[in-house]
């Protein structure tokens, strides 16, 4: 089956997994693991580590693929990761 073959259907879901992937991590350390928000400097060294796997696992799935990888899906997926980790933190109050 060529990719331009694809339904609507199929299309939405890979969408949808394809994001559930790439969050899962990051919701499950913020709202399993550590239940609370993260501080700045240790979400923005998670976000790293998170992105660096990221990265790893698109570029050998598009190597297995024989494609080009798209790496702008990672880079939102990044904003994102560290927007959880660091969601729900109140503000110091003066």
């Amino acid at each position: 089956m060529d990719v331009y073959e694809r339904t609507l259907g199929e299309v939405v879901l890979s969408i949808i997994v394809n994001w559930l992937i790439g969050l899962l991590p990051a919701v499950f350390i913020r709202f399993v693991v550590l239940r609370k928000p993260m501080e700045k400097t240790p979400a923005i060294w998670l976000t790293a580590g998170i992105g660096v796997v990221l990265v790893f696992l698109v570029t050998l799935m598009a190597h297995t693929a024989e494609a080009r990888p798209n790496m702008a899906p990672v880079f939102i997926w990044i904003l994102i990761t560290h927007w959880i980790l660091r969601s729900g933190k109140k503000k110091a109050e003066a």
